[in-house]
C-alpha cells in the first residue's frame, strides 16, 4: 500500500502530514488534492463506461441463450 501512496504523492494526487503520536512515533496521513479529486472523478467516469460495456455484453449474451432455448 504505501509504495501506492508514494507514488500517487509524487503525482500530486496525494498531500501528506507528519503528525506527533501520543503513544509512539509521528504518523504521516494522506489527503486527496485537487487533482486527486479529479483523477478519481475521471476514473470512476472510466469504470461507469467500462461497467456499461460489460453489462451490455452480458444482456446480448442472454437474450441469445433466450432466443436459442424457445
Amino acid at each position: 500500500m504505501y509504495p501506492s501512496l508514494l507514488r500517487l504523492e509524487k503525482q500530486g494526487l496525494v498531500q501528506t502530514e507528519w503528525v506527533p503520536s501520543a503513544t509512539g512515533p509521528r504518523r504521516k496521513y494522506y489527503d486527496l488534492t485537487a487533482a486527486g479529486h479529479d483523477a478519481v472523478a475521471e476514473r470512476i467516469g472510466s469504470w461507469h463506461q467500462f461497467r456499461d460495456a460489460v453489462d451490455s455484453l452480458a444482456e446480448q449474451v442472454q437474450g441469445s441463450r433466450v432466443e436459442r432455448s424457445k
